[in-house]
């Protein structure tokens, strides 16, 4: 049997309504995080706070990008 998205995903339990909560929340900490980094004040705070804004864009380009897969594979099978 050929092991799809679609099974591994079953197989696993989570979906993906719960994937993208994950990486919502995801987000959501490391924009936390830029917040952060500037109140903070220090020197290289705005280094921090861009690296963080720039995690938080690729976590939900990530997650984006393989919702899109499963619907793929989940539309194949």
């Amino acid at each position: 049997m050929l092991n799809t998205m679609a099974t591994l995903k079953k197989a696993r339990g989570i979906d993906q309504p719960e994937r993208r909560a994950t990486a919502i929340a995801n987000a959501n900490w490391f924009r936390a995080r830029a917040r952060q980094a500037l109140r903070e004040g220090h020197p290289d705070s705005r280094l921090r706070a861009g690296r963080a804004r720039v995690a938080a864009r690729l976590v939900l380009e990530r997650a984006r990008g393989e919702g899109l897969l499963m619907d793929q594979a989940a539309g194949a099978a």
